[in-house]
């Protein structure tokens, strides 16, 4: 029906309604405590822009939407200030389609200066409450800026949707390349929610092993940022392990004692950790297994899980099977999350991982297969494809080593996995 709006005029609208439910000018007048005349002007087309709460009086008893009668308002209306009182009751009903087309007649009207239309809408994102209601507004601040070559609101429209979209687990990745958009933009977005928003990019870009971005993004921000927070050295814990993932291990302890010299609380404290996984990594296990038992006893509950990990992998090497085992019968402490964020889900997916090569490496074959699919199930959540790949492929590699054919149970919980990946993307 809305569709056809366009041709018609409110007072089409009432009229056609009170004839469909058969109610006299009269009785709606009582109905809605509007006298006769104005609603009679209304549908005579006399009066082309009546007050907002006189419609709003007629729509209930002549069951008209709030929707329709918006829609065809905005046809004839060009009043900033109507066009705000219409764009605030959209928002208040969450009428998302209804807040899009409104805003853009708004910016449309041209009846103030550009920038102060585009600030009016930025300052209804900044209050809103609710993330649809944001990520619309937004949306159309950023679209009419770039086309209207209006740098400064499209860098804020598009700022605002990347805050919004980079808490959704499963658009890492598209809200990443989002980031890399706004950082053609950034002297546009102040200097508080540039460091904010170099931050976040940061801790994203290590999330979704980009770990040179995350080493890059990390610099601009600390650059940026003049003031000493727990926050700033967190960014530098995550280049230091970016450094660590890209097994670059001169720049690691270069940028360690750098930042010891710097007094950094959270380097100060995994300095240690990280010297002693790189000697890992390294191959140096007989030095380092016992110093990272040690750092696993050692660890909070926040940092237990990934410290397990980097054990695991390296009892997985050496083939320690017993002291495989004896760390994985307290899966209970190891596997302990208290927020969930993609990291987390992807060492989750790793501890898992783990755990089903020891368990197929024992015996425990159907267990170790199970075990798998849970470690894939993290992965989906964070749409980490690569990270589903390498799990997938351990499953055929496991069959293959046995000399054992696929049963038909793990094929269809293989396509339930990649059906629940592809249907998020």
């Amino acid at each position: 029906m809305i569709e056809n709006l366009t041709f018609k005029t409110i007072g089409d609208i009432i009229r056609e309604k009170r004839s469909k439910v058969d109610i006299s000018l009269s009785e709606l007048a009582r109905l809605a405590g509007v006298s006769k005349s104005v609603i009679f002007k209304i549908e005579s087309g006399d009066t082309k822009r009546p007050e907002l709460s006189t419609v709003k009086a007629l729509i209930t008893p002549l069951q008209i939407t709030f929707e329709e009668v918006i829609t065809c308002y905005i046809e004839v209306e060009n009043r900033t200030d109507v066009l705000l009182e219409f764009l605030s009751e959209a928002i208040n009903a969450h009428n998302i389609s209804l807040i899009e087309n409104i805003a853009k007649k708004y910016l449309e009207s041209c009846r103030e200066d550009t920038y102060t239309q585009l600030e009016s809408l930025y300052n209804l994102v900044i209050v809103s409450t609710n993330d649809d209601v944001t990520l619309s507004l937004a949306n159309v601040i950023s679209k009419y800026s770039r086309q209207h070559g209006v740098p400064l609101y499209m860098a804020k429209g598009l700022y605002q949707t990347f805050i919004i979209k980079c808490q959704d687990l499963k658009l890492q990745e598209e809200s990443f390349k989002l980031g890399e958009e706004i950082l053609n933009y950034l002297d546009f977005l102040g200097k508080e929610n540039k460091v904010k928003f170099l931050y976040q990019m940061t801790f994203q870009a290590h999330a979704i092993e980009k770990y040179e971005k995350c080493v890059e993004l990390g610099k601009m921000g600390l650059l940026e940022d003049e003031t000493e927070n727990e926050e700033k050295e967190r960014v530098a814990l995550a280049i230091c392990n970016s450094f660590f993932r890209l097994n670059n291990y001169l720049e690691l302890e270069q940028h360690l004692q750098e930042y010891e010299r710097l007094g950094y609380r959270f380097i100060i404290n995994g300095a240690k950790y990280l010297r002693t996984i790189a000697m890992s990594r390294m191959g140096e296990y007989e030095k380092a297994i016992p110093l990272l038992k040690e750092l696993v006893e050692e660890a909070t509950d926040n940092q237990r899980l990934h410290r397990v990990n980097q054990l695991l992998e390296a009892l997985v090497a050496v083939n320690d099977m017993s002291s495989l085992k004896a760390i994985l019968d307290q899966e209970e402490r190891n596997t302990f999350v208290r927020l969930y964020t993609p990291y987390k889900y992807t060492e989750l997916g790793n501890y898992y991982k783990y755990k089903a090569k020891y368990l197929v490496a024992s015996g425990h074959f159907e267990e170790g297969i199970n075990t798998c699919l849970i470690a894939m199930d993290c992965f989906v959540k964070i749409n980490s494809l690569p990270q589903i790949a390498e799990v997938s492929n351990n499953i055929f590699s496991f069959y293959c080593a046995k000399d054992r054919e696929l049963e038909l149970n793990i094929l269809k919980k293989l396509k339930e996995v990649y059906n629940i990946f592809n249907e998020s993307n």
